[in-house]
Parts: structure tokens; sequence; C-alpha cells
């Protein structure tokens, strides 16, 4: 063979190398791209996959059925719990006419304090229409049980006089009386209405079955010598402050039921807000921590003097507690 032959012999192997390389190189990227094609098929086939999950008409029927239960289930709770407040309600209203069946005025103010210190009214509205009426016609005998009448005889012992204020201050005060605020909640200015309890009033009376704030109301000061403190306060009194249309309580900072005094040191204007429901006037949340303390008081779970301090330095710390469902 030739020097030219052999040299065209090389280039010809040379170039069947280089087209096979091209070849395999060409291969090469076609299965990789066949590869890439695939990966994309398998995220898309798993994509349609999740979709199709939550709008498969089996899951949707399934998720609408168990969702349609839970509020057929809420439903038949509130209105469970609303008719229960219902008839709790009529039950409520059904005791205070009993109460006032009767000609004595007196005598139905009794009564409706029996209700109230006995706990068979808890409706806060109701309770604080009845503690206003009870302002201003206080109730020298009790209820009538069985067939014996009881009096406020049991009271003759304890003296008005024994009062004792958590602090000192003179009264009338020498300058206006400031709210304070706790927890987004007025509360009295400790110069002016420190509280203040009676001595006399232990745990063990609150606790008697003759207990009533009905024989203590009124009794060391009358309803207009506690008006007074609408002016202490800088506040006119209201002219029309009855049933839906009361703003304002003169309020026991330390309640009767909690072994509070009747004397000015313990009594403030509690007045407002202002187109609210009744129930969120500030008088009548406060009525829901007076029946949590003297709960507490009465169940053994806090100190008579705890509850007494407590509600007269910053009633609205115990509001959450007594808002709670128990």
């Amino acid at each position: 063979m030739s020097v030219g032959e052999s040299d065209k012999g090389a280039v010809s192997d040379r170039e069947k190398w280089a087209a096979d390389l091209r070849l395999r190189i060409m291969e090469f990227k076609l299965k990789k791209r066949e590869q890439a094609t695939r990966a994309n098929e398998t995220a898309l086939r798993q994509k349609e996959f999740e979709r199709t999950r939550w709008t498969n008409p089996l899951v949707v029927a399934i998720l609408a059925a168990a969702i349609a239960g839970i509020l057929n289930l809420i439903a038949v709770s509130v209105n469970d719990f609303m008719q229960r407040g219902i008839e709790a309600q009529k039950a409520e209203s059904a005791r205070i006419l009993e109460m006032i069946k009767t000609d004595n005025t007196e005598q139905a103010a009794t009564n409706l304090g029996f209700l109230l210190d006995t706990g068979l009214v808890a409706n806060s509205e109701l309770v604080g229409n009845i503690e206003t009426y009870l302002e201003t016609h206080p109730a020298p005998v009790l209820p009538a049980v069985g067939n014996s009448q009881l009096n406020c005889d049991f009271f003759n012992n304890i003296e008005d006089t024994n009062s004792t204020p958590l602090r000192g201050v003179k009264l009338p005060p020498t300058k206006k009386c400031m709210f304070r605020t706790s927890h987004g909640f007025p509360i009295p200015d400790p110069d002016c209405t420190p509280g203040a309890v009676h001595s006399e009033v232990t745990a063990n009376i609150l606790s008697d079955l003759q207990f009533r704030t009905a024989c203590l109301r009124n009794r060391t000061s009358t309803p207009s010598d506690k008006a007074v403190t609408y002016s202490w306060y800088g506040l006119d009194r209201p002219k029309e402050n009855v049933g839906a249309k009361m703003t304002c309580e003169l309020d026991h900072l330390i309640p009767l039921g909690l072994g509070g005094s009747d004397t000015l040191e313990n009594i403030w204007p509690q007045c407002g807000p202002l187109n609210v429901p009744m129930s969120e006037r500030y008088f009548k949340l406060k009525d829901l921590v007076e029946n949590f303390l003297t709960k507490q008081v009465k169940e053994g779970k806090m100190a008579l003097v705890d509850a007494q301090k407590g509600i007269a330095n910053d009633w609205p710390q115990y509001l959450e507690q007594a808002r709670a469902p128990r």
C-alpha cells in the first residue's frame, strides 16, 4: 500500500470515529432529554393527583357531610344553651312575681332582698333592677318561712357605727374626687371612697341562713345621703335612672354581702358606659364580680378579708374569672 493510500485510510478511520462519537453524544442528549421529560410527566401526574384528590366527588361528599355534622352539632349546642337560659330566666321571673304578690311594699322589698341573698336570681339585669329598687325601698322585715315570720332582730346587736374604712379619709372630701381605671374599667378615688367594712359582720354571719343584706341596707346612710357622692365626683345625678334607662348606680364598693358597710366611705357613683346593652354597663359587670367573690368566700375558697381588700382596691381584676362559665 502506498503512502497516499495509507493516509487516506487513516483519515477515513478518524472520520468514522468522529461520526460515531457525534452519534453517541446525540444519543446521550436524547436519553437525557427523555429522562427530563419523564420527570416532568411524573411531577405533573403528582400535581394532578393532589388536585383531583380534593375534587374527587367521594372526597367532597365526605368533607361536606363532616362539615354539616359539625355545624349541626354547634347549632344544637347553641340552641340548648339558649333554651336553658330562657328557662332559667322564666324561672327567675316567676320567683320575682311570686315574691311581690303583696300589698305591702316593705314586705315586697324584703322578699326581693331574700331572692338576692339566696342567689335565686342570678340574671345581672334583674339583679341590678332589684338592687336599684331596694336602694329607695328599704326593707326592715324578712319574708315568711313556713309558719313563722322572720325579722331583722338577728341584726339588732350589730351596731351601725362599727364601720372601719380600709384607710382614713376626710369626708366630705376637700378636693374633687377623680376616677381611676384598671383593666379598662373605672374604679373610685381611694381618697374619697377607700371602701369600708362592718367589723361585726363576720364570715360566719355572712354564711348564716338568716343573713339578709336588706336588714343592713340604708341603716347607716339614706339614699339622699348616698346621692351626695355624685357631686364629689363632679357628676350630675341622673334624672331617669331606672330600668332600661339606668346609667348609674350608687354602689357599695365592698358589697353588703361581703361585709361592706353602709357608710359613705363605701359608696361611689358607678356610671356608664352609654349605648351598650344593660348587661355590659359597669355596675352590672361589678355585680358579676360581687356574686363571684361572695360564692368564693362562702365555699371557703377565699378569705373574707382578701375578698374585701381585693374588690375595694381593684374590682376589675376578678372580672375575667367572674365571667368564666362554671
